[in-house]
């Protein structure tokens, strides 16, 4: 398994490089994947390196991870590749993972209708023919929804959870 976290300018690190180390530790193959530049600044102007650049073809990857922050999450879900790649990502029945505005880019992109989900406060009223149900992370089939940044832990850990990764012995050596 494989995952691909998408890296836009002003990226909410909390969850971009967050979520890339614990699913590295978790023992699960990560690239965080830029929409267009090798250095991307974060929200909080931390310099990330992307792994690679996106050149449309995420298809060796299982699991599209689309985290948030200002303006990344709405660079993300304007995106026609992105749009595109996650439809592809749907039909295959790969899993995809949205935290805070990447959960608006799942909904926006149409793969969100009847599923239980969870996202950043407010979203509830903006998202219709969704099961609403809160709390930290998400599982509803090969669809994980998280908050925000305060629930990366969580978040990371239903993605590994939902991949086949033990998670216990990854909680056991952080002291979860």
């Amino acid at each position: 398994m494989k995952a691909a976290i998408i890296l836009a300018t002003g990226n909410e690190e909390g969850e971009t490089l967050f979520l890339a180390d614990l699913i590295r530790r978790g023992n699960m193959d990560c690239d965080l994947i830029s929409l267009d530049d090798e250095y991307v600044t974060g929200m909080h102007h931390i310099i990330a390196k992307a792994d690679k650049i996106l050149d449309d073809n995420l298809e060796e990857y299982d699991v599209l991870v689309l985290p948030g922050g200002s303006p990344a999450g709405d660079i993300i879900r304007k995106d026609k590749r992105i749009r595109e790649i996650i439809l592809e990502f749907n039909k295959k029945g790969k899993y995809l993972a949205g935290i805070c505005f990447g959960v608006l880019a799942l909904y926006e992109a149409g793969v969100l209708e009847g599923k239980k989900v969870t996202g950043y406060r407010g979203y509830e009223d903006k998202m219709e023919n969704v099961q609403f149900i809160g709390g930290k992370a998400v599982i509803d089939g090969h669809i994980i929804t998280g908050q925000a940044p305060g629930a990366a832990y969580e978040f990371a850990f239903k993605i590994l959870e939902a991949t086949g990764h033990d998670i216990e012995e990854l909680k056991n050596k952080l002291m979860f």
